[in-house]
């Protein structure tokens, strides 16, 4: 069968990952309708999905993109599928994929919270960071945003099967290759990552990511995570640089912290959580006006950080 399809055969205990490719394969989301679709078996995990789905949702896709189907209310969700080929049809067009069928179908209240919204309204191939995030649904977030390696899952506590057999406790394929994962304490922080590269230290994904999503902090060490710094005095130097002049952060409890304490010269503001890493930048805007009432107070001396492009934590020394 896999002869038929012009394709080279991938062994049916291969990690769910060799399907979606390196991570800057182009991704969109397609509603799918199952009344539309047949599949063929190409063996017992391996499938050929052949899809019809309306004129406007798959006339740009090409060979090698990874599609992602969900139902036409967005309560069903179908891992990330690679497109063989397209060809137009009288009513739409037919998108043929490759499908990893041991891969979990997923429902709405599987997936994270907000996301299915942010998907459903998204016309056109997806931005790096929303592929990152469906990809992540799956366990799929393998590769490495900063070197592109292959990242590391980490394990929280005690595993509940052997970490190092393809299996899993319930007989699913892990999306990882056997033996390749770091195991972490058991306690868990709600910002923990869910990847860590061994090459470069980087680390990504998980509740790590699903803050980063949010981009809103309750804590100062969940506004330490989102804006990239390390420490607290980190982001002082950070807002300092922007200032232009020495910028005061008090903090007393990072991780139940209710405010967030700001001082230029002898003015300060109070910002309460939670907030988002741009409100921090405002109120330092707010604080060079006040010190200079007059407007003689020349334009920040760096531009404020890209809040779009997720900061990325780095592994524990």
């Amino acid at each position: 069968m896999w002869v038929d399809y012009h394709l080279t055969p991938i062994p049916t205990d291969a990690p769910p990952y060799v399907l979606t490719g390196a991570s800057h394969q182009p991704m969109r989301v397609v509603t799918y309708d199952a009344a539309r679709a047949t599949t063929v078996a190409l063996d017992e995990r391996w499938a050929i999905d052949h899809t019809e789905v309306d004129r406007d949702a798959g006339p740009d896709l090409r060979p090698g993109d990874l599609v992602v189907y969900t139902g036409r209310r967005g309560r069903t969700w179908w891992s990330p599928a690679r497109v063989l080929h397209t060809r137009r049809r009288r009513a739409g067009v037919e998108i043929t994929t490759l499908r990893d069928r041991s891969t979990q179908v997923l429902h709405a209240d599987d997936i994270e919270p907000g996301l299915a919204d942010t998907l459903l309204p998204q016309d056109g191939y997806l931005t790096d960071d929303l592929k990152r995030a469906v990809l992540d649904q799956w366990g799929l977030d393998v590769w490495c945003p900063d070197c592109g390696s292959s990242g590391a899952p980490v394990l929280y506590g005690l595993p509940a099967s052997d970490p190092n057999a393809v299996r899993d406790e319930t007989g699913r394929l892990r999306p990882w290759p056997a033996g390749n994962y770091d195991l972490a304490g058991c306690v868990r922080l709600g910002t923990d990552p869910g990847y860590r590269c061994h090459r470069c230290g980087a680390e990504w994904g998980g509740a790590l990511g699903r803050l980063q999503r949010a981009g809103v902090a309750t804590t100062a060490a969940e506004l330490l995570l989102l804006t990239g710094c390390v420490t607290v005095e980190t982001l002082e130097d950070l807002l300092t640089d922007y200032a232009g002049q020495p910028v005061d952060v008090l903090v007393e409890h990072p991780d139940a912290c209710a405010t967030l304490n700001l001082r230029l010269e002898h003015f300060g503001i109070d910002l309460p959580f939670p907030l988002r890493a741009p409100d921090v930048w405002d109120a330092v805007d707010t604080l060079l006006e006040s010190a200079d009432p007059d407007g003689g107070t020349p334009p920040p001396a760096t531009p404020r950080p890209d809040f779009g492009q997720w900061p990325r934590r780095r592994a524990r020394g």
